[in-house]
């Protein structure tokens, strides 16, 4: 009798938890607001080229 009433209580307390994690996770977890987007950045990329505008070396030697 000793043993199972710590045995109970451990019991209880992991299906409580067990249960509210699910309830939480499958109304969508906890909800915040959506951040706002973030602005485009620009790059180097839309430019036409593969390179880098600061990359001098010629392409040969950077595929190795």
């Amino acid at each position: 009798m000793n043993r199972l009433l710590p045995l109970l209580a451990v019991t209880a307390v992991t299906a409580l938890a067990t249960w509210g994690a699910r309830e939480i996770l499958s109304r969508g977890g906890f909800r915040r607001a959506p951040a706002p987007p973030r602005p485009a950045l620009e790059t180097w990329e839309g430019e036409g080229g593969n390179l880098a505008p600061h990359e001098t070396r010629p392409l040969q030697q950077q595929l190795g």
